[in-house]
């Protein structure tokens, strides 16, 4: 055992502020670079792996703290105990969409260069959602809504995290670990590739786009389970909440999310056709 006082070990190990990375060793209780309370019994390994991306690399911390979100949600919720950084949870939130978002334009965009050499000139019906796709306006307005749509539901979520009346410092803590309710989204990109693989080796014509309409909505239940069960987990742990809120967020919750995304593109549709009739109509 050392013989040195404790508090000249105390000032040689290294601390690090989650906020910002500033040098703590010598700091009292605030952070003198961005003003982030910390605690000196609070290691830094027990922060959320996305607040220490300067010291462990962003992939690296990005990949830990979607894994824990998506499969251990608990173990965020708890970080409360502790100051969590909004900004930093906005970042990872951010980021998880872009990420979806692009991995869904990429499927799209191989969807709909199938389609249009497949549908006829006139499609009946039970076609009319492929006009979505093979309509170069349509496709372009309909990405943009998905992704405002999804970005809309990922923030709507934190609404649910307020936890009032409580101290502000612990209801900051709470909202801002609603950032991370959004981890399984990382795992598109993932199914997208298992889809996209096979799929650029074989080529279109070996697969029965039909299959799709029993696909898509199976996976993307499942997607919209897990997310349910991440936030809800993180709610329960970050709030301290009873069964009554969860039931009620486990109840508003999914039609929220799925009337964002849905919606919101078709919401543009409309716009984008009236615009069009006011112009032609006044030329």
């Amino acid at each position: 055992m050392s013989s040195r006082p404790l508090a000249a070990q105390d000032t040689e190990r290294p601390l690090i502020c989650g906020g910002c990375g500033y040098d703590l060793r010598g700091a009292s209780g605030r952070c003198p670079e961005c003003g982030r309370r910390f605690d000196r019994h609070h290691l830094a390994d027990r922060l959320i792996p996305w607040e220490r991306r300067r010291q462990i690399g962003y992939i690296r911390a990005y990949v830990r703290t979607a894994r824990l979100a998506a499969f251990q949600p608990r173990v965020i919720g708890e970080k409360t105990a502790m100051p969590v950084s909004y900004r930093s949870a906005r970042l990872f939130r951010r980021i998880t969409v872009v990420m979806a978002w692009l991995a869904l334009t990429i499927a799209l965009t191989m969807l709909r260069a199938d389609l249009r050499g497949r549908l006829p000139p006139a499609p009946s019906w039970q076609q009319e959602w492929a006009k979505l796709l093979t309509s170069p306006w349509s496709f372009g307005i309909g990405l943009g809504g998905v992704a405002i749509g999804m970005y809309a539901a990922t923030v709507a979520t934190s609404a649910f995290f307020r936890t009032r009346p409580s101290p502000r410092e612990r209801q900051g803590r709470a909202i801002a670990v609603s950032g991370y309710a959004c981890a399984p989204l990382a795992l598109v990109p993932v199914v997208i590739a298992a889809w996209a693989v096979p799929v650029s080796l074989v080529g279109f014509a070996e697969l029965e786009i039909e299959r799709l309409r029993w696909v898509v909505p199976i996976v993307a239940a499942g997607l919209l389970l897990l997310l349910l069960r991440t936030t809800l987990s993180l709610l329960r742990g970050a709030t301290g909440c009873g069964i009554p809120r969860l039931i009620l967020a486990g109840l508003l919750l999914p039609p929220l999310w799925v009337g964002l995304i849905v919606l919101t593109p078709a919401a543009l549709e409309l716009i984008a056709a009236f615009l069009v009739l006011v112009v032609v109509s006044f030329s």
